[in-house]
């Protein structure tokens, strides 16, 4: 399922506001794929993802198949153009955030 164009929109502000911190997701995924993770926030072609994260069109193509592979982005073609946009688990994954404003830890919230 892909979020909305107004939550992407959302949490592209918050995370923003927030000053969000890669280190840790970097440290998960890697520096450059959470980067391309965070680049289709609000939708992106393959060759405006490169240019967002300042790889070539070959590596951010590479890193959007193993992110769609896992299920944070999905990708759609166009006649010859491809457009990739973050799914909801893409979101939460980035944010630290589940739905309903639950922190993404083990168990329940106290």
């Amino acid at each position: 399922m892909i979020i909305s164009a107004a939550r992407r929109t959302a949490i592209l502000a918050t995370n923003r506001a927030a000053g969000r911190d890669l280190g840790s997701l970097g440290a998960l995924l890697g520096v450059t794929r959470a980067r391309v993770l965070e680049a289709t926030e609000t939708g992106c072609t393959t060759t405006e993802l490169s240019r967002r994260v300042g790889v070539s069109a070959a590596s951010a193509s590479y890193h959007a198949s193993i992110l769609r592979a896992a299920g944070l982005i999905e990708t759609r073609r166009t006649g010859t153009a491809v457009r990739h946009e973050i799914t909801a688990l893409g979101a939460h994954l980035l944010t630290g955030r589940l739905g309903g404003g639950r922190s993404a830890g083990c168990g329940p919230e106290r």
